[in-house]
């Protein structure tokens, strides 16, 4: 578990393999109002660089403390926490993407069909 000190204190990051380039980022850090969250985000990794979809991606808060202080042990705690039980929260995410999959299957497969339905498509007969 890194724990590091960045432009907001304290925070702790982890990452989990999810398949492929895709991995879930679970990171325990200080919150705008005060006290502590973990928060696990689903990113993809591809040549060094970390990306995600802003309403596309997987994101669940596993843990909020408003009254925790953000101190090295405060977020050492917490994040331990939060990594405790994680394979339920592996277990949703994987299932969202799957679940992201057949969706997008469906679309491109409806696409397709309307294309194929087309009275002036080269593909209809």
């Amino acid at each position: 578990m890194p724990i590091s000190k960045g432009r907001d204190g304290w925070q702790a990051q982890d990452y989990i393999h999810l398949e492929g380039d895709r991995h879930l980022r679970v990171m325990t850090h200080k919150t705008s109002r005060g006290g502590i969250q973990s928060n696990a985000t689903g990113v993809v990794i591809k040549d060094g660089a970390e990306t995600w979809e802003m309403f596309g991606d997987f994101r669940e808060q596993i843990a909020r403390n408003p009254a925790g202080r953000a101190t090295e042990k405060g977020i050492a705690t917490q994040h331990a926490a939060a990594l405790a039980n994680i394979s339920f929260v592996v277990a949703r995410a994987k299932a969202f993407y799957i679940e992201k999959a057949a969706k997008n299957a469906k679309e491109q497969a409806d696409d397709a069909m309307a294309d194929f339905n087309y009275v002036g498509s080269p593909m209809h007969y």
